[in-house]
């Protein structure tokens, strides 16, 4: 029975760890596209501050100094 519950709690974080990286490449797309419309616009430094400029979220193309 411990197995079991051990091999139910494997999938599951595996099943969240899945979910959070694509949830992070939605998101990547998201602001990526967003930056590309509303590039001029104070919105956008505002949601870049707000994700604290994450490489994850905007790119490798993103330099934090």
């Amino acid at each position: 029975m411990c197995r079991i519950m051990r091999i139910g709690q494997r999938s599951l974080v595996d099943g969240i760890a899945s979910h959070f990286s694509n949830l992070t490449q939605g998101l990547s797309h998201i602001f990526r596209q967003k930056y590309i419309t509303q590039c001029l616009n104070n919105e956008t430094w505002v949601d870049m501050r707000r994700m604290d400029y994450s490489k994850d979220i905007y790119g490798p193309g993103l330099k934090n100094h």
